[in-house]
């Protein structure tokens, strides 16, 4: 697929960051994916485990099953289920993403 980044990033991150594309990227391929299959909607979804927290929130989240290195898109179809990592030409992969992505090769 062919694509262009755009700017409709809201996160506080610095325009032109490494995280505000990725976030950019990973929302051009979700609203992508929901405009041309709709069919699939409700399928392809995120889990939302960064961005800034206070440290109450934070705990009760981790406490509740939040867990670092999760994928940024996750799509179940047909019983399977398929994660996306999406990564800028110069983004790496954080240890927790690693380790996550062994466990679930």
């Amino acid at each position: 697929m062919s694509h262009s980044l755009t700017n409709k990033s809201k996160k506080s991150e610095t325009p032109g960051s490494v995280v505000s594309i990725e976030f950019n990227l990973q929302y051009d391929c979700f609203q992508w994916t929901h405009k041309h299959f709709p069919e699939y909607r409700k399928q392809l979804f995120h889990v939302p485990n960064g961005g800034k927290r206070s440290r109450i929130e934070a705990s009760r989240l981790k406490q509740s099953g939040t867990i670092a290195g999760i994928p940024d898109l996750i799509f179940c179809i047909q019983s399977q289920t398929f994660f996306f990592e999406l990564k800028t030409t110069v983004g790496t992969l954080s240890s927790d993403q690693k380790l996550i992505h062994a466990k679930f090769k």
